[in-house]
């Protein structure tokens, strides 16, 4: 007869969530503010919410899904293959906020996030997902620096555009009963320019001059005309704090958009005495995040993003809080020669700065040392062979490979040509050339660190049905299931016949995990009563028969008891162990797959809130009359602040099957979709789950290994 054994955890949680107040990329180079974005259309469209019943470590809680309008359009990037797409999402979210976030400083701003998010960073060579509360100063995020998409382009005029730059820039909108007035303030040396781009837009204006300051203000008064071209170009009037770019710009071509930043940057920019940059400042947050995306997405120009405290020239000594967009090394000559200064004594001095300018920067760098150095190994090329060729040290490409340095765009360009010299040919160098053709870099975390949260909410996008990314304004792309896929993996290393069942519809990975994240019938089709079981099965290579749960929300349905018991008697025919990967903590879905359970494993980590949570699903489990055969505790560093064994088997009165420790060769696996137990079999978390597997099992485990295998597995190299 067959057994099912279930794998749950006490912890659990949706999350993958973003801050009320962080800004999103849009495809066309606008940005949205997803939290005032998302609520104004639930406020909109409340018939059309739909709620689930999801579970964390504070129970119960009520995520809200919304289909998106068809007019959202993000920049969606895919990580197997890297690629990237313009896409209409497939789901809006919020869900009931933590008390505090993770937030992630990099040079081109921050980003706040449920610790449970995750980025797609490189580790040992391989582009991964880490949580953000695991990522560190010494990880690089990946960044999509331009989209190259085919957007069609609304008509618009250049003298326009580039009145609207000064007059987002310098600008003043002043309402005088039912009468709308526009000023802009400028200095003598930009007086022409200013009064040019109004008579080319109005025909006329008006000129007054604050004979102590110097100031010069230009004004045009005819309300009717003010309002026409605001409606046209979807200008929002609004205080220095809240400027944006008008719509209309934003949906123009490269030409008018240059148009626009030149008078913009004639205002609020400038290039700096002392240094090699050009520097814009603003008091809109949003207006700095829209002019970097657009740089960016544009032309191709990188910037770093800060926050600071000035005095503001026209104030009475009270500093206000302003926002720094600073472009350096290589961008500034891309500045130069696609945008520019319309005022004469900006653009002589940039064209000072481009003659000497240093063109290694550090800011749009590809921390892939430890990929070229598999690269090398695998094609049997020595250090000293590929150092002759790139004209360095051999100390250098060992630097490199070491991960001592990131390598610099053209440094990158150098090591791919070299490796086409020598003919390698490898998928890894087709990687490379991917990052660096398609518009992909990345950026160094500056700042790790846990923030308090006063919203109610956090927010999401689900981008596709088969998983993705979606891009944040500052161009950073943003995305127990491992126990089950490994130890049925495990199980089948034995010969024991073995079916994996992913339980948890609301949040499945199964199919994720084994790169199969999108299969024609799956249990949602069966439970639905679309399909057959049998229609549902598939073999991994391993062996092990897998049943994956779908990813769309347009087929989430909701498991109850009887969905589960209508099908287990089909179940129990399939194999003779099933294992059922469950939703974690104790809400409908886990309790209706604890009913038709024979054995329950619960898996935790050595943190006292896990073991706690953990503690309440034994006893929910041995209430329901459920034998729970013993805990798994992964991912275990051994550092002083975890709980020992003993005191996590004494608390929860139950067998420790075995322990995983904390192995990056399990994220290797996952970035590659598979089982550890199949890409890296020698590795710590491999023997781990042998081990556990065997116990379960009562099969004895033989590692046959040599005094040197044991060392290299010790040393992490395998």
């Amino acid at each position: 007869m067959s057994k099912f054994i279930l794998i749950t955890s006490g912890k659990g949680g949706v999350g993958k969530s973003l801050a009320y107040l962080e800004y999103i990329s849009l495809a066309n180079g606008d940005i949205i503010q997803i939290g005032p974005y998302t609520d104004k259309l639930f406020e909109d469209n409340k018939p059309k919410i739909k709620q689930l019943i999801v579970n964390t470590n504070k129970g119960e809680e009520i995520f809200e899904v919304l289909e998106p309008p068809q007019n959202l359009i993000l920049d969606i990037v895919n990580e197997n293959p890297l690629a990237s797409e313009k896409k209409r999402p497939i789901a809006i979210m919020r869900k009931p906020a933590p008390s505090s976030l993770m937030r992630i400083k990099t040079s081109n701003g921050k980003i706040e996030v449920t610790e449970e998010h995750k980025f797609l960073t490189i580790r040992n060579g391989a582009l991964i997902k880490v949580r953000a509360d695991e990522l560190t100063t010494n990880d690089y995020l990946l960044e999509f620096n331009y989209p190259k998409f085919n957007i069609e382009y609304e008509n618009s005029s250049e003298e326009i555009a580039k009145l609207l730059g000064y007059l987002t820039g310098d600008g003043y909108f002043e309402k005088r009963g039912n009468n709308f007035i526009v000023h802009v303030f400028c200095e003598e040396k930009n007086k022409s320019l200013i009064e040019k781009s109004f008579k080319n837009v109005f025909g006329d204006f008006k000129i007054l001059k604050d004979k102590r300051t110097g100031v010069i203000r230009i004004s045009y008064f005819k309300t009717s005309v003010i309002m026409n071209l605001f409606s046209e170009y979807g200008v929002t009037p609004a205080t220095s704090g809240y400027k944006e770019i008008p719509k209309r710009i934003i949906r123009s071509n490269n030409h008018i958009c240059a148009s626009f930043l030149s008078a913009l940057f004639d205002s609020d920019g400038y290039v700096s005495k002392n240094r090699n940059e050009i520097d814009f400042d603003t008091k809109s947050e949003k207006l700095a995040l829209q002019v970097g995306n657009i740089l960016r997405s544009r032309f191709k120009i990188e910037s770093q993003l800060s926050e600071g405290y000035k005095k503001a020239s026209n104030s009475k000594g009270e500093k206000h809080k302003y926002f720094r967009l600073v472009i350096s090394g290589e961008d500034i000559l891309s500045f130069y020669s696609r945008l520019g200064f319309n005022v004469t004594h900006k653009q002589e001095r940039l064209k000072e700065k481009v003659d000497f300018v240093k063109f290694n920067t550090n800011i749009k760098v590809f921390p892939v040392g430890k990929l070229i150095k598999l690269i090398r190994d695998s094609s049997n090329i020595k250090a000293n062979e590929l150092a002759k060729i790139l004209g360095v040290s051999k100390q250098m490409v060992y630097e490199y490979e070491w991960g001592l340095y990131a390598l610099s765009k053209n440094s990158l360009k150098d090591f791919i040509q070299a490796f086409k010299e020598l003919k390698i040919s490898d998928e890894k160098i087709e990687f490379l050339e991917n990052l660096l053709n398609k518009g992909y870099s990345f950026r160094k975390i500056s700042k790790v660190e846990r923030v308090d949260y006063k919203y109610p909410f956090v927010y999401d996008f689900q981008v596709c049905d088969e998983g993705g990314h979606f891009t944040h304004s500052t161009g950073i792309v943003i995305s127990n299931t491992t126990t089950a896929v490994n130890l049925a993996t495990a199980m089948n290393y034995f010969d024991e016949d073995v079916t994996l069942v992913d339980v948890n519809l609301t949040t499945p990975n199964i199919g994720l995990h084994l790169g199969a994240p999108v299969v024609p019938v799956t249990l949602n089709h069966v439970l639905s009563g679309k399909a057959d079981l049998v229609d549902a099965i598939y073999e991994h290579e391993s062996g092990t028969k897998v049943i994956p749960s779908s990813l769309s929300l347009r087929e989430l349905k909701q498991l109850d008891e009887k969905d589960l018991m209508d099908i287990s008697k089909d179940l129990r025919k399939i194999s003779d162990t099933v294992i059922l990967d469950s939703a974690a903590g104790l809400g409908p879905e886990a309790l209706s797959a604890l009913s038709i359970a024979d054995e329950v494993i619960i898996v935790t980590n050595p943190e006292m809130p896990a073991v706690t949570d953990a503690l309440k699903t034994a006893k929910v489990a041995e209430d329901m009359g459920k034998e729970v055969i013993g805990v798994i505790i992964n991912r275990v560093k051994g550092n002083k602040s975890e709980m020992s064994l003993q005191s996590i088997k004494e608390m929860l009165e139950l067998p420790i099957l075995g322990i995983v420790p904390e192995d990056d060769k399990i994220q290797e696996a996952l970035s590659m979709r598979n089982a550890v137990i199949m890409t890296h079999p020698r590795s710590k978390a491999a023997r781990s789950y042998r081990a556990i597997a065997g116990k379960i099992l009562g099969k004895e485990v033989i590692e046959n290994d040599s005094l040197f295998e044991r060392v290299m597995i010790n040393l992490g190299f395998r």
